[in-house]
């Protein structure tokens, strides 16, 4: 409904006054509604212990992982993201389409957790959350940051707005005064970081605790002896080694992530403790479909929901550093409609050109934007490069989907390796009012059957 209105409006009102117009018609109603269930259910934020994480990219990853390696040491746990809604064991798929719902959805989200006993509350917390409020009332302890690159900028206005309001959740931190304990033990006010990031310090630069994480360089959680293969990641810290089998180096620093919250909430980390985290670390492969790798007869396809232009890059780095080097890379590559972004696309194009040996441009979601014309944006950013560098690749424009798919995999031959960017684990395509369901894992499946190749 909201994006229908976005485009009719849009045909009226210049971009600038619909932003600024949409911007406090939904500040207004989270305000009022949160104020309202903020009271009715008793002020829940004010008695658990609320972690909310947020980044460019890694945020449900590092959701995931926090609640499973709290879940690991009975230490009950809620978890709101973009995939995943959960009270303890109970876990369930976040059917909303909205990572970090508004109108008081926070709330009851925080009363249900402490009616199902919950000590910690984790909560995927977007830029586009911050912006329109839907944070409004609730009491955060521990924020954490993991990277920032440009993203939302046509929702927010700028990068630098969009900077601003990521930044909101620390700033709001530091003004807290709620005391919280876990385990009869205080826990302060913090921020964890990423200390390699460039942004680190204009995230962090608050009155509250800092807790920092590390590749390169000294930090309060950095490994030492780090490995990555195609098949897992090694490291050791705390004199202890670990084996993970999430791939690539931004992974890596996903799970470092995740280890600092348990040094924040002043976890023991004694030989036991120190064993099942490394258990859950060893089996844990984070939210599916991201960096997930399927054996074909003779090929590899990988999917992943990278879906910003330095998220697709590192996809790509992290191939031609980690993976068997393949005798060729497929990419599939498309990217959303509904006034998303649009200045991405033609980037996508270019670092599929660069990076692969073919380029199948498809749909992934054109709302009420025509997929057509999506679809050329980005071809005519693939068809500049390869101009620019005088390189002769193939770009292939399949609007269908599924299409799109067979066509990858009957061409796909031995030793080569299909790529399939930005749909990852959404589990609908939307075109206008329609809404398909869709899961790419199993669509590759079916058609690596029907040609034979699995």
């Amino acid at each position: 409904m909201i994006e229908t209105l976005k485009i009719k409006v849009q045909k009226i009102l210049p971009k600038s006054i619909l932003r600024v117009i949409l911007k406090y018609y939904q500040r207004f109603l989270n305000l009022i509604l949160n104020l309202f269930f903020h009271l009715k259910l008793n002020k829940p934020s004010k008695k658990i212990i609320v972690v909310g994480v947020t980044g460019t990219k890694g945020k449900s990853t590092v959701c995931f992982l926090a609640y499973s390696l709290l879940q690991a040491l009975s230490i009950k746990t809620s978890l709101s993201s973009s995939d995943y809604i959960a009270y303890g064991n109970k876990l369930e798929e976040n059917k909303t389409l909205n990572t970090m719902p508004g109108r008081g959805f926070l709330h009851k989200f925080l009363y249900q957790s402490l009616k199902n006993d919950c000590k910690i509350a984790i909560i995927e917390v977007t830029s586009e959350g911050l912006m329109y409020g839907r944070d409004y009332f609730v009491d955060f302890d521990i924020g954490i940051f993991l990277n920032l690159h440009p993203e939302h900028i046509q929702t927010h206005g700028s990068y630098e707005k969009y900077k601003k309001d990521k930044r909101k959740l620390f700033k709001k931190i530091s003004k807290s005064k709620t005391k919280k304990y876990l385990n009869g033990k205080e826990i302060e006010k913090s921020i964890i970081a990423n200390l390699d990031d460039i942004q680190f310090n204009y995230f962090t630069n608050f009155p509250v605790k800092k807790i920092t994480f590390s590749l390169k360089t000294q930090a309060d959680i950095k490994p030492v002896n780090w490995s990555l293969n195609e098949q897992e990641t090694t490291f050791k810290l705390w004199q202890e080694e670990f084996k993970s089998p999430l791939v690539g180096e931004f992974n890596l620093y996903n799970i470092l992530a995740s280890l600092a919250l348990l040094v924040c909430l002043k976890i023991d980390l004694n030989q036991e403790n120190i064993e099942k985290i490394k258990e859950e670390i060893s089996k844990n492969r984070g939210v599916p479909l991201r960096m997930e790798l399927i054996k074909a007869k003779n090929f590899k396809i990988l999917i992943d929901f990278a879906h910003t232009p330095e998220s697709i890059k590192q996809v790509f780095e992290t191939i031609n550093k980690v993976f068997e080097k393949p005798k060729r890379i497929i990419s599939i590559i498309g990217a959303d409609g509904g006034l998303r972004d649009k200045w991405k696309r033609p980037i996508f194009g270019e670092i599929c050109a660069k990076y692969s040996d073919f380029v199948v441009i498809t749909d992934v979601n054109p709302y009420f934007e025509d997929g057509n014309e999506i679809i050329e944006q980005i071809f005519v950013g693939a068809k500049n490069y390869l101009e620019k560098w005088n390189l002769k690749k193939e770009i292939i424009k399949i609007k269908e989907r599924k299409e799109a798919i067979k066509w990858a995999v009957k061409n796909a031959q031995e030793g080569d390796l299909i790529v399939s960017l930005v749909k990852g684990r959404d589990p609908y395509i939307i075109t206008g009012k329609e809404k398909i369901p869709w899961n790419e894992k199993e669509v590759f499946l079916e058609v690596l059957k029907e040609y034979n190749k699995i």
